[in-house]
C-alpha cells in the first residue's frame, strides 16, 4: 500500500486513543475500588499491596485493560513509520478486548438464567449492599459492578474496533499470515502462563494451606481449575486429579483457543482489507 494512504496521527486518532486508554484505567480503577471494599475484612486486599494487583490482573478484563494501556502508550510515542510488529499489536489487543464482549454475555446469560455459582457477579446474597462513592453518593454494589464492565466490556471494545478500522493496517499481517496466526497466540499464551505462576508462587510463600475456591481465588475461571484438578466453588464435584482429564481441558483448551483466535484474525483482517480497497477504490475516483 502506497505510504501517501497512511492516516497520519490526527486529532482524531489521538482523541480516540486517549479516550481508549483513560476509560480502560477507570474501569481498572473502578473494579478494584469495588473488589477492595468488599474484601475489606482481608488482609490481603490491600491497595498497597503489589501481590494484590497481580491478583487482580489474573482477570481477562484486567490484564486486556493494563495491555491496553501500554497499546495505548506506544501509538501516541511511535514514530510514522510502520511495521509489523505494530500491526500484530494492533490486531492483539482488539481480538483481546472483543473477546470481552462474549465474556459479558456470557456472564450476563449464564448467571441470570442458569444461576451458576462461580459466576462472577458481586453480592447475590445481598442484591441492596451499596457503596458510597466521593463520601456523599450511594450506589448499589451490582449496578456499580454492571455500569463498570458494560464500559469496559462493551464500549471500549467497540471504539478500539472502529479505530482499527479507521486507522490500523493490516497489509504486512496479510503478508506473513501464518506468522500472524501463530503471533497472536502469544498474548493469551503469557496471559496463561502468569496466571498459573502467579498461583503456584502465591499459595506456596502467602497462602500455604488455602483452599482453592477461598479468597483470593487461585484461579479466575473454571477451566484453569479443570486443568489444574482442583474445587473451583466448595459444592463443585466435577474436577478430577486424572492426569488424563487434567491433559484433555488443557488439549481442549489450547484448540478452542486457537480456534476462536485464528478466525477472528482471519475475519478482521479481511474486513479491514475490504475497507481499504473501497477507500482506494473512493479515492482514485475522486482524482
Amino acid at each position: 500500500m502506497n505510504n501517501k494512504l497512511l492516516p497520519k496521527k490526527s486529532k482524531k486518532n489521538i482523541f480516540l486513543l486517549s479516550a481508549i486508554g483513560l476509560l480502560h484505567f477507570c474501569c481498572i480503577t473502578m473494579a478494584a475500588h469495588l473488589d477492595l471494599f468488599r474484601r475489606s475484612e482481608y488482609s490481603f486486599a490491600s491497595a498497597s499491596n503489589i501481590c494484590y494487583w497481580l491478583w487482580i490482573s489474573s482477570w481477562w478484563c484486567i490484564w486486556v485493560g493494563w495491555l491496553t494501556i501500554i497499546w495505548v502508550i506506544y501509538k501516541l510515542t511511535k514514530k510514522a513509520k510502520k511495521s509489523y510488529f505494530e500491526q500484530i499489536f494492533d490486531l492483539t489487543v482488539l481480538i483481546a478486548n472483543l473477546l470481552m464482549i462474549l465474556a459479558f454475555l456470557a456472564n450476563f446469560i449464564i448467571y441470570y438464567f442458569w444461576k451458576v455459582e462461580w459466576i462472577y457477579v458481586p453480592d447475590t446474597d445481598n442484591p441492596h449492599r451499596v457503596i458510597t462513592l466521593f463520601n456523599s453518593w450511594p450506589v448499589k454494589t451490582q449496578t456499580y459492578f454492571w455500569f463498570n464492565i458494560a464500559i469496559s466490556h462493551i464500549v471500549v471494545p467497540f471504539i478500539i474496533l472502529y479505530h482499527f478500522l479507521k486507522f490500523s493496517q493490516v497489509d504486512l499481517l496479510r503478508k506473513k499470515f501464518r506468522t500472524t496466526i501463530v503471533s497472536i497466540l502469544a498474548n493469551p499464551a503469557v496471559w496463561f502462563l502468569f496466571v498459573i505462576i502467579r498461583e503456584k508462587i502465591s499459595n506456596y510463600w502467602i497462602h500455604p494451606n488455602k483452599l482453592s475456591y477461598e479468597f483470593p481465588r487461585n484461579y479466575p475461571y473454571v477451566f484453569f481449575y479443570r486443568i489444574m484438578g482442583q474445587q473451583a466453588y466448595e459444592k463443585d464435584i466435577n474436577y478430577s486429579h486424572s492426569l488424563v482429564s487434567r491433559f484433555l481441558w488443557l488439549l481442549g483448551t489450547i484448540l478452542v483457543a486457537g480456534l476462536v483466535f485464528s478466525l477472528l484474525t482471519y475475519f478482521l483482517i479481511k474486513w479491514k482489507e475490504k475497507i481499504n480497497h473501497k477507500t482506494l477504490k473512493n479515492n482514485i475516483m475522486k482524482h
